[in-house]
């Protein structure tokens, strides 16, 4: 089986963006003419921490060796203050979905789930910057690049990060909320040396800003926009042949970007499409 989930939020409440759902309807297009056999899209309102958990469970549960799984995402990028000790710059970073954020803790979580031998790749086309001020963009005024998909997480979190940590598990769980114990996962350093169970295509390194900008014409997120126009032409690369090509377009003067590819060696020489 070959399943996608492609994720895009355009109508924030606050710091709304203008590409996303252009992104993640793009993204799907390219998995549906590549023959997958499920391909489901979640934008704005969709796109709450309940629904986008439930179908990457989902995709996870009914998974099985020799499987193709795609998850994309667009849309703002957060960092929040590290609760549990384990990241070295005291920071956690997160997508903010519709009605909350989703920790990179909550995601190495719930990629746990993942049988062994399943092809899964992650695209995310947001910001992981360390910058913790708005940009003149998301105060309304003029930016030479777009619109940075990044929100500080004190627009993006209502009450304390521990308090909202704690609801996210209680959905991965579906019990009641419970304190959270430290030393329960492996530092970043050390995770850097296990072997990642899957790829994942970041739309910049964690310190800049993934832009929201115009193409043709059209609102797009910039790593989705040239990835897309690659793929379109030779839907038949590998995830290491693409990122080359992206990198060949980006970091640009429109698009002050640098996408990355993280993942095991042998996943990079996977097809995109699967």
């Amino acid at each position: 089986m070959k399943v996608a989930l492609t994720i895009g939020i355009n109508n924030y409440l606050t710091a709304p963006l203008a590409g996303c759902v252009q992104d993640a309807r793009g993204w799907a297009a390219f998995f549906e003419d590549a023959g997958f056999d499920e391909v489901t899209t979640l934008t704005d309102r969709e796109a709450k921490l309940a629904r986008v958990t439930k179908e990457i469970r989902k995709m996870l549960s009914n998974a099985k060796a020799g499987d193709v799984l795609r998850v994309h995402f667009s849309g703002h990028g957060t960092r929040v203050p590290d609760i549990d000790g384990d990241e070295p710059d005291g920071m956690d970073e997160a997508w903010v979905l519709f009605d909350g954020i989703w920790l990179d803790d909550h995601i190495d979580e719930i990629l746990t789930e993942l049988p062994d031998g399943v092809d899964l790749a992650v695209i995310n086309d947001s910001c992981h910057s360390g910058g913790s001020t708005r940009s003149t963009a998301l105060l309304g005024g003029e930016h030479p690049y777009g619109v940075p998909r990044f929100m500080p997480y004190t627009a993006a979190v209502t009450g304390s990060v521990e308090s909202m940590a704690n609801s996210v598990r209680a959905i991965f769980s579906g019990s009641k909320p419970s304190a959270r114990r430290r030393g329960g996962r492996a530092s970043r350093a050390a995770r850097a040396q296990e072997q990642m169970n899957h790829l994942l295509l970041a739309g910049a390194k964690p310190t800049e800003q993934a832009w929201d900008t115009t193409f043709d014409g059209q609102p797009w997120g910039a790593l989705s926009y040239h990835a897309l126009a690659i793929l379109n032409e030779k839907p038949n690369l590998t995830w290491d042949e693409l990122h080359r090509r992206i990198r060949q377009r980006l970091p640009s003067p429109d698009a002050p970007q640098s996408p990355q590819l993280e993942g095991p060696a042998s996943g990079l020489l996977r097809r995109v499409k699967g």
